[in-house]
């Protein structure tokens, strides 16, 4: 009977512990919604009402190895042209990079990726899936509360040519079509607000030189968080 009573004791404590660890993580999800002072979200991505940022910049950005130069070329041109308006160095690039069969089969018929703690930037000329064939490219982050823990950028070549210093009113300028998925990397989300604005939905085919330059509340939104 004395037995009894210590196990039933026991499971007694057990049980409140386990309770009172559930609880704690409620109250303290809660404190957090209620104590913490919501942040401007100055057109970033936002997880209970504050900015999802980088910890630290610059940037690590690998490149898939298959890219041709011209491609390559096309990265450090707006990534350079980004620095040089925004007055900071925000990425740094670093060739080298292979996608797996594995990764290139998940993307082509589900639409994504495994995680592999690399920020990469991939050129996909085919397979790209079908149910995504209207998005020039796509920029998917991964982040753990308020934290940006890694991104890959995706640019679908499959149903879209592109150009890099000759305009081609058939193709997408694609230092301009870098520059927006490389500030989308950094936590930028699209701006509606001005049509000036890198951050546009969509970009036209053609050239678009006003799309290479960053419009003054694009260098604003990211003076906000990393300045």
């Amino acid at each position: 009977m004395f037995r009894r009573h210590i196990i039933a004791d026991n499971f007694f404590n057990m049980k409140n512990i386990f309770i009172l660890l559930i609880c704690s993580v409620f109250l303290s999800s809660c404190l957090d919604g209620l104590l913490s002072s919501p942040e401007e979200p100055c057109n970033f991505l936002q997880y209970k009402n504050h900015r999802v940022a980088w910890e630290s910049l610059p940037l690590n950005l690998f490149m898939d190895d298959s890219t041709s130069d011209i491609q390559r070329e096309s990265v450090l041109a707006a990534i350079q042209s980004i620095h040089s308006q925004y007055g900071k160095e925000i990425f740094n690039f670093v060739p080298g990079v292979q996608p797996s069969n594995k990764w290139q089969n998940n993307w082509a018929k589900k639409g994504i990726f495994p995680k592999d703690n690399k920020s990469s930037i991939y050129w996909i000329s085919t397979g790209w899936p079908k149910s995504q064939s209207l998005k020039q490219a796509v920029t998917r982050t991964r982040r753990r509360g308020t934290s940006l823990k890694e991104v890959d950028i995706i640019i679908n070549s499959t149903d879209f040519d592109f150009f890099l210093n000759n305009p081609d009113s058939n193709k997408l300028d694609l230092h301009s079509l870098y520059i927006h998925e490389l500030l989308h990397s950094v936590g930028l989300q699209h701006i509606t607000s001005d049509p000036k604005s890198t951050m546009k939905k969509s970009l036209g085919r053609g050239a678009q030189p006003q799309r290479r330059k960053l419009a003054n509340i694009d260098k604003e939104s990211l003076k906000c968080e990393y300045n």
